[in-house]
Order: C-alpha cells, then sequence, then structure tokens
C-alpha cells in the first residue's frame, strides 16, 4: 500500500496457472517477481503508485496469449503517515 511500492501482495482466485498469467499490473504498472504459486493463488510485489498520487488503481491480469482481466479500483495506495 505504500506509495513507493515494494509490497508483497497475495492473489487469491482461480486459473492462475490454467491462463498463465504473466503479468500483474498496478494502474497500468508491471508489477515484479510475480510467483505462480498455485492454480488459485499468486504473488507479487507491487511497482510504486502511478504518478505517486495515493488512491485506488485497477488491477490488471494478463497472461501469455495476452488476454486480460481486469479488477477496478482493485488496490489502494495509501499515503505514509507523518512520522
Amino acid at each position: 500500500m505504500d506509495l513507493a511500492g515494494g509490497d508483497l501482495v497475495t492473489v487469491t482466485g482461480t486459473g492462475f496457472l490454467t491462463a498463465a498469467v504473466d503479468v500483474v499490473s498496478f494502474g497500468g504498472v508491471p508489477g515484479t517477481n510475480r510467483i505462480l504459486v498455485s492454480e488459485t493463488e499468486l504473488t507479487v510485489v507491487t511497482p510504486a503508485a502511478p504518478g505517486g498520487v495515493p488512491g485506488a488503481v485497477t488491477v490488471t491480469f494478463t497472461s501469455l496469449s495476452g488476454g486480460t482481466v481486469q479488477v477496478p479500483l482493485g488496490y489502494t495506495y495509501a499515503s505514509s503517515a507523518p512520522a
């Protein structure tokens, strides 16, 4: 949820291996270190917030064949609380 990214996110659902999910993007920016754990779970590290601003972004799952599934407002970047 950090604006700088770097958060490890676990996503649960179905069909991750069957669909061969290759890229998970947050607001159009690809995440890194995507790991297909199982047919129902994957992990990915978030990129920095698009534009460096807090708020909800669409999460897009892209398969090796180019198919996509979108989750509107599927992830929210939050401002860090002042120290």
